[in-house]
């Protein structure tokens, strides 16, 4: 799997990821603090709105700023954002009120938005072949998890050393680091300008054809399976493991850095396993495992257990999330690439929301083992209904013509014709765009 480092570009953008999200990791440690130091008694409940809060900043965010600056060269804006990011991070130490904290994570979530999605794409147009790509994508998860198993360690040390506050000013270290790795790094080409309207339309398309796509679809909605994974661990365990179990933080640590290993796990084995298991499989499969871990928690006896379960839940997140971005990828060509990662991004954040909503809203009304018990048949359903829309062929997609093609096009080449007609996994692109397909000649079964 490490193989794929071997390839310049993507190592500069793998090296700039697991800088910025070990600063990252640093951040959600010293915010915690910060919480408790300015509001004792309502830390949870302002940790817990600045999580919505960054949620809302995906959403709101993510679509209109892409279309925005789209014609922005790509390595110079995440680099810029990086550098924006960082000089945020340090107005952190000197708040004294919590709707600065709210102000702030808007504020770099924002930048986040933008540039997550937006290195998604490049990654996905700088790797070449399946199987690297699907490298590529193992270790970006692997980067991810960073976040949840070393970053807190790395906060515990250097917390023997100093106080939270310098914890802000390694968060903006990180960014500045990756900042300058992405400003030296050089894509193979530049994509042409795109006038504002265009940009914009190019947006409203890729979301359009994200939602029309069968497997993107799918996609999107086993993405509520992975947000009960994800929102339970976040905001659920520290009340499980201290609270329900009577244990102490390190406890909590640990169950935390279990999903975390188990995430890692997945994604290390992933290229292999994609090699022989179709990533609807496992895809599908991860949300089967998510559910059961989720309803299996609802009576957990113990902390052995929980931390096997959360073990569990790392593994089914990483397989719904780690293999999305090749599903993606196959469902557009590079015109549409970028608008469809950005799709996908505020979408599945707007899922995620949903997620803390049952996590912590439910947990609090109606007790944990009913908000684990919702979370785990909102994932069950979400594991039937995705593989039921991965399977389903809209009428004309699968079985068209091209009369406008010459018999030597790459595409006839790759899948050839039969009786003048061909068949294909739907995919939106120049040639089979929704709003082509008449033109193209789409013929019904």
């Amino acid at each position: 799997m490490f193989a794929v480092l071997n390839h310049p570009i993507y190592r500069r953008l793998f090296t700039a990821q697991v800088v910025s999200v070990l600063g990252t990791g640093l951040a959600t440690v010293a915010l915690g603090f910060l919480a408790l130091k300015i509001s004792p008694l309502q830390a949870g409940l302002v940790l817990g709105m600045a999580f919505a809060i960054r949620m809302v900043a995906n959403v709101a965010v993510t679509l209109a700023a892409n279309a925005l600056l789209m014609n922005v060269p790509r390595m110079r804006l995440l680099s810029m954002l990086d550098y924006s990011r960082a000089a945020m991070v340090l107005a952190f130490p000197f708040v004294y009120e919590i709707w600065h904290i709210y102000v702030l994570v808007f504020l770099i979530q924002s930048a986040s938005a933008v540039a997550s999605p937006l290195m998604q794409a490049t990654i996905a147009d700088t790797v070449k072949g399946e199987a690297d790509y699907g490298r590529a994508l193992s270790m970006t998860r692997f980067a991810y998890d960073v976040e949840l198993v070393i970053s807190p360690v790395l906060a515990a040390a250097l917390l023997m050393v100093t106080t939270f506050e310098y914890l802000f000013a390694g968060t903006a270290a990180g960014f500045v680091v990756s900042g300058l790795i992405l400003a030296h790094t050089r894509t193979e080409k530049t994509a042409a300008k795109i006038a504002r309207r265009d940009a914009i339309n190019r947006i409203a398309v890729g979301l359009r054809a994200y939602i029309d796509t069968p497997a993107l679809r799918a996609v999107l909605v086993l993405n509520f399976a992975a947000a009960g994974a994800l929102c339970t661990v976040l905001v659920i365990t520290v009340v499980l493991v201290q609270v329900h179990l009577g244990l102490g933080e390190s406890h909590t640590a640990l169950a935390v850095a279990c999903y975390g290993a188990g995430s890692m796990a997945l994604a290390l084995a992933l290229p292999a396993l994609s090699a022989r298991i179709p990533d609807r499989i496992v895809m599908v499969c991860g949300g089967v495992l998510i559910a059961c871990a989720l309803l299996l928690a609802a009576a957990l006896p113990s902390n052995t257990m929980l931390c096997c379960l959360w073990f569990a839940l790392g593994i089914g997140h990483s397989s719904i999330q780690t293999p999305a971005g090749r599903v993606i990828r196959a469902s557009g060509d590079e015109d549409l690439r970028t608008a469809l990662f950005v799709a996908n991004f505020s979408l599945t954040h707007a899922v995620r929301l949903s997620g803390y909503l049952v996590a912590g809203w439910l947990g609090s009304r109606a007790g944990l083992p009913v908000a684990l018990a919702a979370a785990g048949g909102i994932a069950l359903a979400a594991a039937a209904l995705g593989s039921l829309f991965w399977r389903t062929r809209r009428r004309g997609q699968d079985i068209h013509v091209h009369n406008d093609l010459p018999a030597d096009h790459p595409h006839l080449l790759q899948v050839p014709l039969f009786r003048g007609r061909h068949r294909h996994e739907p995919i939106q692109d120049s040639l089979h765009g929704h709003t082509d397909f008449h033109h193209h000649g789409v013929l019904g079964r």
